[in-house]
């Protein structure tokens, strides 16, 4: 019979496995509009969560996006949510232009 004390460490490997997913996965490019496009990083970290990291990972992601497409990344906005409930997320909007 499982006892909570044998299941613990399968458990406990469980919820790290899906925590380092979660924290891995990366943030994908949408369009918007017309050369328009946004990224949307969300961290899980909560109020311990790094603007500045988020930030940094939108545009890491945006510049390799426009690299792909033949540009570079021109940021048209930004914008950081930190909800009193939930996680906090960075929203990074950019057009591509042509160097």
């Amino acid at each position: 019979m499982y006892s909570l004390a044998n299941c613990l460490p399968r458990l406990i490997l469980l919820f790290c496995i899906c925590l380092m997913a979660s924290c891995a996965t990366q943030p994908d490019v949408m369009q918007v509009g017309v050369n328009r496009y946004l990224v949307s990083v969300t961290s899980a970290a909560g109020a311990f969560a790094s603007p500045s990291g988020m930030k940094a990972k939108a545009i890491n992601k945006a510049n390799v996006y426009a690299r792909e497409n033949g540009g570079i990344a021109v940021e048209t906005s930004s914008q950081f949510n930190r909800p009193a409930i939930g996680f906090p997320t960075y929203d990074f909007y950019f057009k591509v232009a042509t160097p």
